[in-house]
């Protein structure tokens, strides 16, 4: 049975990312949702929810606010992960699916982070 196990937030100088432990290959249907208030939702379909994960994460993160979890019933079954992102920034988003570990991750950036890592102001 598919189970997303834990969800971890990790910070680092330049960017953020969001691990979602599962127990086995289930990546997730991700997709932006852009103005006032971006969000990053990923949609793992037909996966279950570890019982003792929180519903609501507050990261305090530069970049990502909180992590809301939810859980639709049948007949469209999935967990919904949604990021709350800080407004008014334009963000790079890398998605990695880490086969031997079942660990599918979002990294988060500034979309300039990149280019200011070469030596520019």
């Amino acid at each position: 049975m598919p189970l997303l196990k834990s969800i971890r937030f990790e910070k680092s100088f330049d960017a953020e990312k969001v691990l979602f432990e599962l127990n086995g290959f289930y990546p997730p249907e991700v997709f932006g949702l852009t103005g006032n208030q971006p969000r990053v939702v990923c949609d793992f379909k037909k996966v279950n929810l570890e019982k003792s994960l929180t519903k609501v994460l507050e990261t305090n993160g530069t970049f990502i606010l909180r992590i809301r979890v939810g859980i639709y019933p049948p007949p469209d079954p999935k967990i919904r992960v949604v990021l709350d992102l800080v407004p008014h920034t334009n963000y790079d988003i890398e998605q990695i699916f880490f086969q031997k570990d079942t660990t599918f991750a979002l990294i988060i950036r500034p979309e300039n982070a990149k280019k200011s890592l070469r030596g520019r102001p």
